[in-house]
């Protein structure tokens, strides 16, 4: 009788957006086949409808090839002569990492290839009319620095850009050519389909014009992609409601949720409601709704912390802040206190949790401080197989085998193989 009401994440809705598109092709409609039939009807098109193909994920933990990809591509560019100023990085893990990370950033942007090009572009003409000024200005005169050291040109830095864009439209290129896909990618393909169109093909979204309702519960942090998609999305739904925390008592920690509003007033015209009810809590966590990180003068002054390796033994009051200036103290002051619960009151280490917020941020310092402190940890250390001596050593030797095209590697000296001898993981064979 009332249908269903989806609930997704954001990641969950592009992927339905992807499953549910449906791609429009003019295709002849087969009619008229005899030449003495009227040429009105002769060569109709007519549109056939079908689903959009569904791509394979490559950045996925089972199936991690999205950095491989674009480590060949570069390579292969390399090769052809393409890259000019990323070329002597091109075999550099640092350099990959740095390639794949930029990608990320524009697919998050909503940049598509021929959208950065024509930044790229648009860039170079500027750095352009900027080098001529400067020329004119020095009427012929070498540039110098105060340091008296020859003006650097920014074309190193266009050419760098160019050629990230050259890699970026490889690296789509072959996504399409081969069905893959990434989260980021996947966004931007949801992004167009809104839009209308993907890879010059008409696409619709049946489904959504029967959405009357369009609920954003507590989505404030969005990216470019992630608003530009709202942005289409919010017009085309009669009823849209968008629930947002606030507290009038300690507004400055909402501040962030501000740009948020202001955005999404941008799109559409909304009515602003707040609703002043709260849930109802106990004792000491009434104050800390009210002056946890709240910057305002005297308001953090009943904010009481216990005193260090004492317990107040007073109800409710178990709450303690600490301020700490990095990672290491944060985790080395956290091992000091999970010590105590279990040496001065009776705890069991498997009563105790430590939850962070970026698992990959805190797990290299985690592991090690409890390693010091004698803590047991049951978090598994999760190293990529290129980190591996053993395995990189291996990948150098191919490498070295593999590619004899390369002007490098055409005659491997007896010095890069007895570099790879000293690292023990080679025998010679007698």
């Amino acid at each position: 009788m009332w249908g269903e009401f989806p609930v997704y994440l954001f990641r969950g809705f592009v992927r339905r957006v992807l499953s549910s598109a449906i791609v429009s092709e003019a295709r002849p409609s087969g009619k008229a086949t005899q030449p003495t039939e009227p040429l009105l009807t002769r060569g109709l098109l007519t549109p056939t409808e079908a689903p959009l193909t569904p791509r394979v994920a490559i950045d996925r933990e089972e199936l991690p090839l999205r950095r491989s990809l674009i480590s060949q591509i570069i390579k292969q560019l390399s090769a052809a002569g393409k890259l000019k100023a990323i070329r002597p990085l091109a075999n550099r893990d640092g350099c990959v990492n740095t390639v794949a990370t930029l990608i990320g950033e524009l697919q998050r942007a909503g940049k598509t290839p021929d959208e950065y090009r024509k930044v790229v572009k648009e860039r170079e003409q500027e750095a352009a009319t900027e080098a001529q000024r400067h020329g004119e200005g020095t009427k012929g005169k070498p540039r110098t620095t105060e340091g008296g050291r020859a003006f650097s040109s920014p074309r190193s830095q266009i050419d760098f850009d160019r050629e990230v864009a050259l890699i970026y439209s490889a690296y789509v290129a072959a996504l399409d050519r081969f069905g893959l896909t990434d989260e980021d990618a996947d966004q931007l393909r949801a992004l167009q389909i809104l839009s209308g169109e993907v890879a010059g093909r008409s696409v619709s979204l049946p489904w959504l014009e029967q959405v009357e309702l369009l609920v954003l519960d507590g989505f404030f942090d969005f990216t470019p992609v992630q608003g530009e998609i709202l942005r289409r999305l919010i017009p085309v739904v009669p009823n849209v409601i968008v629930n947002l925390n606030h507290d009038r008592r300690n507004e400055e920690i909402f501040q962030p949720f501000q740009s948020t509003i202001e955005h999404l007033e941008s799109v559409a015209a909304f009515d602003t409601k707040i609703n002043d009810e709260t849930v109802t809590v106990e004792g000491y966590l009434t104050s800390l709704r009210e002056r946890l990180f709240n910057s305002g003068e005297d308001v953090g002054a009943h904010l009481c912390v216990r005193p260090e390796g004492r317990h107040t033994g007073l109800p409710l009051q178990n709450i303690q802040l600490l301020e700490c200036g990095d990672r290491e103290t944060e985790i080395r002051s956290i091992a000091k206190e999970i010590k105590s619960l279990v040496l001065n009151e009776g705890y069991q280490i498997s009563d105790i949790a430590l939850v962070v917020r970026e698992r990959s941020a805190y797990a290299d310092t985690i592991l090690r401080v409890c390693a010091d402190e004698s803590i047991p940890c049951n978090l598994e250390r999760r190293v990529e197989a290129i980190h591996v001596p053993a395995v990189r050593a291996c990948g150098k030797l191919f490498a070295l085998l593999k590619e004899p095209a390369r002007e490098d590697f055409r005659n491997p000296k007896a010095g890069d193989i007895a570099h790879l001898l000293k690292t023990d993981y080679f025998r010679v064979s007698p």
